[in-house]
């Protein structure tokens, strides 16, 4: 495969030609080695070599900079310029219909900023990675994260998703970068006045930010902030921008749709490819050392000062125990409203159990690879989270059993003391036996 430039290529087109090349090697096609040899590791290689060599996107683009005469990509991307097929701030009419099977079944038990990591990571190096791999790395799994001033807990327990992006992307290969405008940020504070002022100057200015990245070769994710309606939590779910126009951001979700409206932008970030700079031993330390601090709501992004004044691990449980003893319907919003739903005291219990579920599956498979000195302690965290998951298990599967006595106080206040209080004192055991392991480790 020799590709051949147009007369005025777009960005846009010479990232395709990448990428097609990307898939052509993994398919096994001979004809893309042609340009792999500009690459100096591959200059004197057979075409099989080539075949079986691990090459990353960005490699690619290097190789295919260098077929068409230029240094690296940043000079061809520089000499070609930012236009793009539909414009610098629209994605390819390709990525758009690959986000636009984009759909989540059970919100509660899929953490939709992994699976947006995982579309990311497909979009900008065509890799599938691992769920499960993603849900332990992020740290998400290992415990929940809890806005105290949420009204709803359907929802509160989703807060916090993004705070190990670091880890994860240097395991995957992605850059992270917060986008911020001085002076128009968001908080459920504002009164209506001041947030609609806000919000509509956030999509006058922000489209030319997110334009500057997609336009250099990057994608733009965000939180939430969607427009009501269309099957979407506006602050729950994330998803990936798509168009950004003066006055009109649009962006792909898990609710099968890539045309989703923003109305406010609160968190969003810019996201590259980069050589991944864990392995994944290292990855393995650094996940595990901030799930402590997660489970122990310490340090700077899961302690008591969070900004936001989130609660981690175990003084989240200790919220999760006092709203389940104190306040009668667990949810009383959702309670008074619906009775039968059982408060939606399901939600947590689910998130919290495919988290288990998730700690528990991943280090069964680390542990062999990992150092025997390490084996014990994580054999032992696994029990723990397989203990969480046998616990919470039969209410997270089954909604009858909620349904069956939230509304009655003295009942949930025995939940709470039975159940609750021992998730609390197994994911408090979990993290010793962490402390254990990373000791070995660092030994």
């Amino acid at each position: 495969m020799t590709p051949s430039l147009p007369p005025k290529p777009s960005l846009r087109f010479l990232k395709e030609q990448a990428k097609d090349l990307l898939k052509a090697r993994k398919a096994g096609d001979a004809s893309c080695c042609a340009v792999l040899r500009n690459l100096a590791r591959f200059a004197a290689a057979t075409n099989a070599d080539i075949l079986a060599a691990d090459v990353p996107l960005k490699e690619v683009q290097f190789a295919l900079a260098m077929h068409y005469g230029f240094k690296n990509w940043d000079e061809l991307r520089q000499a070609v310029g930012n236009d793009s097929e539909g414009g610098a701030g629209t994605l390819s009419l390709g990525d758009i219909k690959l986000l636009g099977n984009l759909m989540v079944e059970n919100l509660m038990v899929e953490d939709v900023y992994c699976l947006t990591v995982q579309a990311v990571v497909k979009l900008v190096h065509d890799i599938d990675i691992d769920y499960e791999a993603l849900h332990a790395l992020s740290t998400n799994a290992y415990c929940l994260g809890i806005a105290p001033g949420e009204n709803c807990m359907s929802w509160w327990h989703h807060a916090g998703r993004a705070l190990a992006s670091d880890i994860v992307g240097q395991r995957c290969g992605l850059a992270f970068q917060r986008l911020r405008i001085e002076g128009l940020g968001v908080h459920p504070g504002m009164s209506g006045q001041e947030w609609e002022r806000t919000t509509e100057e956030q999509r006058q200015r922000f489209p030319a930010l997110f334009r500057k990245v997609m336009a250099d070769g990057g994608i733009v994710i965000v939180d939430g902030g969607w427009k009501g309606g269309s099957g979407l939590i506006p602050w729950v779910h994330w998803g990936i921008i798509t168009v950004a126009d003066e006055g009109k951001i649009l962006g792909a979700s898990f609710n099968g749709r890539n045309d989703n409206g923003i109305e406010y932008i609160d968190g969003c970030w810019s996201v590259f490819p980069v050589e991944p700079s864990l392995s994944e031993a290292q990855a393995d330390r650094e996940m595990l050392r901030r799930a402590v601090l997660r489970i122990r709501a310490a340090g700077p992004d899961f302690g008591p000062d969070h900004p936001r004044g989130l609660a981690f691990g175990l003084p989240g449980m200790d919220l999760w125990i006092r709203q389940m003893r104190d306040v009668r319907g667990f949810c009383p919003s959702c309670f008074e409203e619906k009775p039968e739903s059982g408060g939606d005291a399901i939600d947590p219990a689910q998130t919290l159990v495919a988290g288990a579920r998730s700690v528990s599956g991943y280090l069964r498979k680390r542990i062999p690879l990992l150092p025997s000195v390490a084996a014990r302690p994580l054999r032992a965290v696994v029990a723990h989270y397989q203990a969480i998951a046998g616990i919470m298990g039969p209410f997270a599967d089954d909604p009858a059993l909620y349904k069956a006595f939230i509304g009655d106080l003295d009942k949930q206040k025995e939940h709470a003391d039975m159940v609750l209080v021992a998730v609390k004192n197994e994911l408090a055991a979990a993290a010793t036996e962490i402390e254990k392991a990373l000791a070995a480790l660092t030994a």
